[in-house]
C-alpha cells in the first residue's frame, strides 16, 4: 500500500479488532480524504462498506449498504481510478447517518 495512504490509515483509522475485523474504517470527512490520496496517487478504490456504532464506542456493526464497481474491458486504469473514485466520493457523501463510518478497500494496480 501506498506510504501516504498508510499514513493516513494509521493517523484517522478506526481500530476495528473489537469486532473481530483487522481492518480499520474512517469517519466520512477521512473517508473522503483518503479516496482523494487514493485517486492522487492512482491506487484504486475497488469498494467499501458502511458501519455504524452500536451502544460503545467500540461496537460497531455494518449497515449491509457498500459499494463496488467493475474495470470495463478495455478502460485505461487511470481511467477507472478516476471513475471509481467519483463514484466512492458519492456513496460516502449521500449516507445520512453522521455514526457512519467506511471501510474502504484500495487495490494499488
Amino acid at each position: 500500500m501506498d506510504d501516504a495512504l498508510l499514513a493516513h490509515r494509521d493517523a484517522f483509522g478506526i481500530d476495528l479488532h473489537a469486532i473481530g475485523l483487522a481492518d480499520r474504517a474512517f469517519k466520512r470527512v477521512d473517508a473522503l480524504e483518503y479516496i482523494r490520496i487514493a485517486e492522487e496517487r492512482e491506487q484504486c478504490v475497488l469498494g467499501g462498506d458502511v458501519l455504524v456504532c452500536g451502544s460503545s464506542p467500540d461496537d460497531y456493526r455494518h449497515t449491509h449498504d457498500n459499494w463496488a464497481c467493475e474495470r470495463r474491458d478495455g478502460e485505461l486504469f487511470s481511467s477507472y481510478v478516476r471513475r471509481f473514485a467519483r463514484i466512492a466520493r458519492e456513496y460516502v457523501s449521500k449516507i445520512a447517518n453522521d455514526d457512519a463510518v467506511y471501510i474502504i478497500v484500495v487495490w494499488p494496480g
